[in-house]
């Protein structure tokens, strides 16, 4: 009986200790799953800026700006309030309103001298449309025009074209479209030109005109003279609109 007793004995010290040795190796898989895994270690490197990539600490220099005077700032002005315009012209030119008796509200003229007792001339002359709207014009050469201002522009190039006048690139004049025709010749030993442009704003017909005779062997003298008329019929301007 005793031996008996002795050898279930043993078998159950076994039994415990494989059971001891399964929980103790249970609980050390068990701890081996839950511990976080350790990431590997990046060194990190520390990235030095090219000289491209430096933002600069002074801003680059403006490009400046040249400044262009107003040759026209200290110039006379004429003003025709009946006409409704301005145009400013050099205080040492002969320029101002009326001509031989002529009102001063009726016309604008200049004349520049070339010397040798030569010049250039330069003329504004302006006809207002009557209550039915129609403009009675005399032009040059006899030109005359009986029309209503809306067609005024269209039959003056025609009549002028037929006198022998050549059409020349619209132009802007005080903002208005213009209509500009050119004529010169030989005459013997002399030149005649003549350029006119024509304008309509408010029912009023504007005639624009240059001109100039003299010797041929002088034509360039003559036309640097014109130059001072392009920069003053820049100053042009509509008032009272």
């Amino acid at each position: 009986m005793p031996a008996l007793f002795s050898k279930d004995m043993n078998k159950i010290v076994l039994l415990l200790i494989v059971v001891g040795l399964l929980v103790v190796g249970g609980w050390f898989a068990l701890q081996q799953q839950t511990q976080p895994t350790s990431l590997p270690q990046v060194e990190e490197q520390t990235q030095i800026p090219t000289p491209a990539q430096i933002p600069s600490s002074t801003a680059p220099p403006e490009e400046s700006v040249p400044i262009v005077e107003d040759e026209t700032a200290d110039w006379k002005v004429y003003r025709n309030e009946k006409y409704g315009y301005e145009i400013k012209y050099p205080d040492n030119e002969s320029c101002g309103g009326g001509e031989l008796g002529v009102s001063p509200e009726e016309q604008f003229s200049c004349y520049v001298s070339i010397g040798g007792g030569a010049g250039v001339n330069f003329l504004i002359r302006h006809v207002k449309a009557d209550d039915n709207g129609i403009i009675n014009y005399s032009g040059p050469s006899g030109i005359s025009l009986h029309s209503s201002s809306t067609n005024a522009l269209k039959i003056l190039s025609e009549i002028l074209k037929e006198q022998g006048y050549a059409l020349l690139p619209e132009e802007r004049i005080g903002g208005v479209e213009t209509t500009r025709l050119i004529k010169e010749k030989d005459i013997g030993n002399n030149h005649q030109y003549n350029e006119f442009r024509y304008a309509v704003n408010n029912r009023v017909l504007y005639e624009i005109g240059y001109s100039f005779y003299g010797s041929s062997e002088r034509v360039g003298e003559y036309k640097s003279g014109l130059s001072i008329f392009d920069r003053i019929l820049s100053t042009f301007k509509f008032i009272g609109q």
